[in-house]
């Protein structure tokens, strides 16, 4: 049975294929491509991940946050902009 479905699946995407429009593809457009983010939004992803990433837990006034040398963060998130991906996150050297 299984067998059968996977025939006549392949089959149908052949035919999709062969007689339907040329760009037809099993991913959407929109799917296959990132959003584009403004220069804004992608700064504050990408500090965001920097600090996740490589931030130090320090107690301030009771709250605990997460703190960086301010050179190596604007060094890291500069690069991760100027990259334009901030999922990638690389090591401070």
């Amino acid at each position: 049975m299984r067998t059968l479905r996977f025939a006549l699946c392949l089959a149908l995407y052949f035919l999709l294929r062969l007689f339907g429009p040329a760009e037809v593809s099993l991913i959407s457009e929109a799917a296959a491509q990132p959003a584009k983010m403004t220069p804004d939004e992608l700064y504050l992803k990408c500090r965001n991940a920097m600090f996740r990433r490589y931030g130090h837990r320090v107690t301030d006034d009771g709250r605990q946050k997460l703190a960086m040398f301010s050179d190596v963060s604007v060094r890291l998130v500069d690069e991760c902009v100027r990259r334009n991906n901030w999922r990638t996150v690389r090591a401070p050297s």
